[in-house]
């Protein structure tokens, strides 16, 4: 314990301990002090001043140990300086004041302190309380110490969960709204009516993108709203050689992480081919608890640069937010998907760190 710790005890209180030290030890350094209440209360002040300067300065110097050598890093240094300089620090202590006490108080002589047996038996019976207690507070200056540095470890790791949450959800956007220029931008010499309603799905679906890009979790029906935009625009750029069917009508409030079943539609299309011989052909639907993204297989021959982002991103998302993981199944014929649907809101650490 510190000085700062004890200055937390109640002034009285830590007097009347201290002086209830001072009195086992005040009788075997002066005996005779005990027959009249004058000796007995002049010791008493003697022997509670005296353990208030070990208490104290032993605090100053645990706080000061503390300052030098960390407990956390090195405890077994920082315990053998707390004991060496605790056994140095009390046996000088001792030795001055009980000098002090006898020569100048009592009028005893050097060579008398020196020979008298019940000056050792004194000191040697303060000194090993004075041992026993500074174990105790250096115990609990370490004990304080590994708490505050879980504490601290505990803080950093939230923060860092926080921060790689964060980066996850910030790849989201950039992503989507480059691939929804592209789309846009051949539109354009095409059919400038179909433009003008692509670029109002658009905004749609980007508003969508901004009002939960600090959002964890959102209701499955939100997600398929969006999607149906999202769905609107590529259908626009591929016509009906993207066959998009969604099937769900169960489950709606229940909660996925925004943008999820849009980066598999995303991912989809863009490593697969699609053509009108070869149409790609996506299902959306749900499976006891889980939504389902099935699409046949038909990759392209020169697959496009992989990002980091479509499934490794989603995978990273949910184990953030809950224990269950998402599933990839993947055949000759057919690549599945299927991502747990979470029927409460965000886990506690992800909703602690990012309040």
């Amino acid at each position: 314990m510190s000085n700062q710790s004890a200055s937390r005890v109640h002034p009285l209180l830590l007097f009347s301990l201290l002086w209830l030290m001072g009195i086992p030890t005040g009788y075997l350094n002066c005996r005779s002090c005990y027959s009249s209440w004058e000796g007995a209360l002049t010791m008493s002040i003697f022997t509670g001043a005296f353990w208030a300067f070990l208490w104290t300065g032993n605090g100053l110097l645990t706080d000061y140990l503390n300052t030098k050598i960390d407990w956390v890093r090195e405890p077994g240094k920082r315990f053998l300086a707390g004991i060496v300089g605790t056994v140095i620090f009390s046996a000088i202590i001792i030795l001055l004041i009980n000098a002090a006490f006898h020569i100048i108080w009592l009028g005893k002589s050097a060579t008398g302190f020196f020979a008298d047996s019940g000056v050792i038996g004194s000191f040697i019976s303060s000194f090993m309380i004075t041992t026993l207690v500074s174990l105790f507070l250096h115990g609990r200056s370490f004990l304080f110490s590994w708490r505050q540095s879980a504490i601290n470890e505990e803080r950093l790791s939230a923060e860092i969960l926080s921060s790689r949450y964060e980066s996850l959800k910030s790849q989201v956007n950039p992503h989507f709204l480059f691939n929804s220029l592209n789309a846009l931008t051949s539109l354009v010499y095409k059919d400038q009516d179909q433009a003008v309603l692509f670029i109002r799905k658009l905004a749609d679906v980007y508003r969508y993108v901004l009002d939960t890009r600090d959002t964890e979790l959102v209701p499955l029906r939100h997600e398929l709203a969006f999607v149906n935009d999202y769905v609107f625009l590529q259908k626009i750029r591929y016509d009906e050689s993207l066959q998009i069917d969604i099937r769900v009508d169960s489950m709606l409030n229940s909660h996925i992480p925004p943008l999820a079943l849009q980066m598999l539609l995303e991912n989809a299309v863009k490593h697969n081919i699609i053509s009108e011989d070869d149409p790609l052909q996506v299902e959306v639907f749900i499976e006891q608890d889980y939504l389902v993204v099935r699409n046949n297989l038909q990759p392209k021959s020169t697959m496009e640069e992989n990002t980091g982002l479509g499934l490794q991103n989603i995978a990273a998302r949910y184990e953030f937010l809950s224990n269950r993981k998402v599933l990839v199944e993947a055949t000759p014929k057919y690549f599945v998907v299927k991502l747990p649907i979470l029927r409460s809101q965000p886990s506690p650490e992800i909703t602690a760190v990012t309040s």
